[in-house]
């Protein structure tokens, strides 16, 4: 619309009221002046209303809501007159109406409804709105052209490709971070929507190359810790000089290390009451391990004491008690002498008490604040068991068992143990000094002209007095330092600390006088 053509229509509106104003009666006047006010106001009402629209329009239009700024620039270009005093206005909501009717149906074709936006354009290209917008006719254009648009892919399929998209760009990012089990699951999430997506087996092919590798790589790293492991089983130890212990001593080392913490934690669990009235060794033992576990003090490792029980010797199996054996004794023979028969008499076999077998015993105590290891001793000696200390666990074993293996203890004796004064019970060394042609065992005086034996070894001395000595086991005596050293079983140690007792108590008393 042009100038003159705004200018005339002004003029033909005014001339309009003043002939209406000349013609019409005084009254009828008064009433079209009010009409032609309302309708002012009307009109100003609605250039407000017009601009704005035209102001919320362009801020959709800058934030990219092409939808919101079309409805916007539509209310602008309705209630904005092409007059003189808004012609500028009504002009930029008409442009802006073009440029967002083009945006709009774009936006629309993206989404694959292109009917709507084929209306959009339409509307827009329109008598009433803007015939010669270019771009609006140019996108109406394409939207007629058959073959210019792919009209197949429609809203469900295109929202099918942008779930594509993101699985793509989430099934990358799992990649990179090293998470492949979870880029293959989002891998074939996407061959699930689109079963020829070319991309998705490439990064199925990526993450299996990658596998492949490590694979190799672990195939080659096992392979050579297992040859390592095989190289070094040929490899020698290496020669330790100046080191006086042995690997045996080693290994008794860590065995006595063992058993020295079994035999603490028997001495330092305290057990407040044992109370058993007719109980089995089984029941007794069952509750040992449960108040031990109970009230042990230690509160590193392993609580309580493992405790094995058992009735029988090793490769024997329990016998049932015998029937008590009975005999009489034999009539003297006619005529004989009552003399006669008083000089040889038969013999009659005492009968033998029935033996009962210990997990037959039945064990009936009462101890209060005991230490573990008494309470194992007493309950073991009423089943006719003894209680033996092993590195890793106790053992309750038959009384008669004989153990191998060989422990080693220190005594502190009488200066004197081992020698010509000291007279503990009957051995070799209560007889007199005799004659001998060759030397003496340890030490020799020549008295007269005659060699007097004075001394024996450690290990004869405790043969000669009833100690047995199996293989491995030894007795050094220091003189030093009055100290007896055994390595022996621990029944034949029993029998060293009552002849060691026995010695401190006979021995004599040393004493100073001032």
């Amino acid at each position: 619309m042009t100038t003159t053509h705004r200018r005339f229509t002004l003029a033909s509106l005014t001339f309009l009221l003043a002939t209406a104003a000349i013609l019409c009666p005084p009254a009828r006047g008064q009433n079209v002046r009010s009409i032609a006010e309302r309708e002012v106001a009307k009109r100003r009402a609605a250039v407000l209303q017009g601009q704005g629209a035209l102001e919320r329009a362009k801020l959709a239009l800058q934030s990219k809501d092409f939808a919101k700024a079309h409805d916007e620039f539509r209310v602008a270009v309705t209630f904005l007159p092409d007059a003189l005093t808004t012609a500028d206005q009504h002009d930029a909501a008409m442009k802006g109406f073009c440029e967002s009717g083009v945006k709009l149906a774009e936006q629309r074709i993206a989404e694959g409804k292109y009917g709507e936006a084929e209306q959009v354009v339409r509307e827009v290209v329109s008598d009433r709105y803007d015939p010669n917008c270019r771009d609006a006719l140019n996108l109406l254009a394409h939207l007629s052209e058959p073959g210019y648009y792919n009209k197949t892919m429609g809203p469900k399929f295109i929202a099918k490709v942008e779930d594509v998209k993101k699985l793509l760009s989430d099934a990358d990012g799992y990649y990179n971070s090293g998470r492949y089990d979870l880029a293959f699951k989002k891998y074939e999430q996407v061959l699930n929507l689109d079963p020829y997506n070319v991309a998705a087996r490439r990064g199925e092919e990526r993450i299996d190359n990658t596998k492949t590798h490590y694979g190799e790589e672990a195939y080659d790293e096992t392979r050579a810790r297992q040859l390592w492991q095989v190289q070094k089983g040929w490899e020698e130890p290496v020669r330790q000089y100046g080191q006086t212990v042995g690997p045996i001593s080693d290994a008794f080392a860590r065995d006595a290390g063992g058993t020295a913490r079994i035999t603490n934690k028997l001495n330092s669990i305290i057990i407040p009451k044992i109370e058993f009235r007719d109980a089995s060794i089984r029941e007794a033992i069952d509750f040992l391990r449960q108040q031990a576990a109970a009230n042990d003090p230690s509160t590193e490792g392993k609580r309580g004491v493992d405790i094995v029980l058992r009735t029988t010797s090793l490769g024997r199996v329990e016998a049932p008690a015998r029937a008590p054996e009975v005999s009489a004794t034999a009539p003297p023979l006619p005529g004989a002498s009552p003399e006669a028969a008083a000089v040889e008499p038969t013999p009659v076999p005492v009968p033998a008490a029935p033996t009962i077998s210990p997990s037959e015993a039945r064990i009936t105590i009462t101890l209060n604040q005991i230490p573990l290891g008494e309470a194992l001793r007493y309950i073991a000696s009423q089943a006719g068991l003894k209680v033996k200390v092993e590195p890793y666990a106790v053992s309750v074993i038959p009384i008669n068992e004989q153990s191998s293996d060989l422990f080693t203890k220190e005594y502190r004796v009488p200066p004197g143990f081992i020698g010509s004064t000291v007279n503990i019970g009957a051995n070799a060394l209560d007889r007199p000094a005799t004659r001998t042609q060759g030397g003496g065992k340890d030490t020799q005086e020549t008295t007269g002209g005659q060699q007097l034996v004075n001394r024996q070894t450690a290990l004869e001395f405790l043969k000669d007095q009833g100690v047995p000595f199996p293989t491995g086991a030894s007795a050094n005596f220091l003189p030093q330092s009055s100290r007896l050293i055994v390595r022996n079983t621990e029944e034949n140690l029993e029998l060293v600390d009552a002849l060691v007792e026995q010695a401190n108590v006979a021995g004599p008393k040393q004493v100073e006088i001032e």
